[in-house]
């Protein structure tokens, strides 16, 4: 594969470029970051429009950044340090629509343009923002094993109010004139036990000491706690018992790809609303904290029925991205029609140290069987210009 035949994609997080980045991201830094992005050789850009359960587009559905983005149960104190970022969100939605300025300066360089569209992300970080649905039906959410609990955001395509809801999204969002619409599972959901954590932290101190704190720190412990324990949402706990005759249990790993088969029928709907449209539909399955196991992804499934157009596939954020894919998925690599990408995660590690540590993880010896390669994200390069040598290590690796 030649350098020319490399697809690289980048990630930009319209809210992070907002929230990051001095100044206004109207249209005229937009049209100089593109600009830039054709000249390097990006030929796709994914361009994130929902966040926390809000949409940075001129939405007809509702969820919209709008003049009072945050609930009447919100956290106070948290809420405090993301206003002047929400406030600039909610100023360049009423000046402009960015989706239709990105989707239209996109074409101007020559650049695919796929909005991009989380699918488990519809309440913020402590449940300080929620999208309509999940506010009026938190039972909507994926539900504890053995406990009447949810993990609020992360919402259960067991429902049909649930796929109807997101796919009244994706059709707004196909109108737009873009190549296609990128769905991927990241989530600023966070565990019960770590919102609980929080709103105790609050009680004694300032919102602002709570990251890098002790407690702060247990993110990792209290989402291995929660791996496995949610997602057992009634009807599917009823259809499993109905087909095996058993109670799923968070170890069975049977139940998990059943589970998984609610995600492959929405992604099947999502497919047939976008070949109307003559539209693709990319699909980047992202673990979430380790919140379900790999078998939830029946990745084999969404390549060979074509379900989606584009996998995927990251270096740290996803269950594939290391030396051990060649052996345990051969199918992705060896087969025509499927399309699959390395996707690429920032850190904040420099850009020799990146490279040192793509060599030592083995990565390298198949980067080259992957179609393309996706950059994650636009505003840490902005801000860290130098990490462009390690995409250009990448490819060279490709090639």
């Amino acid at each position: 594969m030649s350098n020319k035949e490399t697809d690289l994609t980048m990630a930009i997080d319209y809210y992070d470029m907002i929230a990051f980045l001095d100044g206004v991201f109207d249209e005229e830094p937009i049209n100089r970051l593109l600009g830039e992005y054709a000249e390097r050789g990006i030929t796709a850009v994914q361009w994130r429009v929902s966040v926390f359960g809000k949409l940075l587009y001129r939405s007809k559905l509702g969820d919209m950044f709008t003049t009072e983005p945050f609930g009447a149960d919100d956290v106070p104190g948290y809420a405090a340090t993301l206003r002047d970022s929400f406030g600039k969100a909610k100023a360049l939605m009423e000046r402009m629509d960015p989706m239709e300025v990105a989707s239209r300066l996109c074409r101007k360089h020559g650049i695919k343009f796929y909005p991009w569209l989380t699918i488990y992300d519809d309440a913020g970080f402590h449940r300080m923002t929620w999208s309509n649905l999940i506010r009026e039906h938190p039972e909507y959410c994926w539900k504890e094993f053995d406990k009447d609990v949810y993990f609020s955001g992360t919402t259960s395509y067991v429902y049909p109010e649930v796929v109807d809801y997101r796919l009244a999204q994706i059709k707004e969002l196909l109108g737009y004139g873009c190549d296609g619409v990128y769905l991927c599972t990241r989530s600023h959901s966070r565990p019960p036990g770590w919102t609980e954590e929080f709103m105790r932290f609050l009680q004694t101190h300032e919102a602002s000491e709570w990251p890098g704190t002790p407690t702060s720190r247990k993110l990792p412990e209290l989402f291995a706690a929660s791996q496995g324990r949610f997602g057992f949402d009634p009807p599917a706990v009823e259809a499993y018992r109905q087909k095996t005759g058993l109670d799923p249990q968070p170890d069975d790993l049977k139940w998990w790809k059943f589970r998984g088969g609610y995600l492959i029928d929405f992604l099947k709907k999502a497919k047939t609303l976008s070949s109307q449209f003559d539209k693709e539909i990319c699909f980047g399955p992202h673990h979430n904290g380790g919140m379900y196991p790999k078998e939830f992804f029946d990745w084999k499934r969404m390549l060979d029925e074509k379900i989606v157009d584009e996998l995927h596939f990251g270096a740290t954020d996803n269950y594939c991205g290391n030396a051990e894919v060649d052996a345990e998925y051969p199918w992705l690599f060896n087969s025509p029609g499927r399309k699959s990408y390395f996707h690429c995660t920032r850190t904040s590690k420099s850009a020799g140290e990146h490279i040192a540590a793509f060599e030592a993880s083995g990565n390298a010896q198949f980067l080259n069987r992957f179609d393309g390669i996706t950059i994650f994200e636009a505003y840490v390069f902005e801000l860290r210009p130098e990490l462009w040598q390690f995409v250009e290590h990448l490819r060279n690796a490709a090639s």
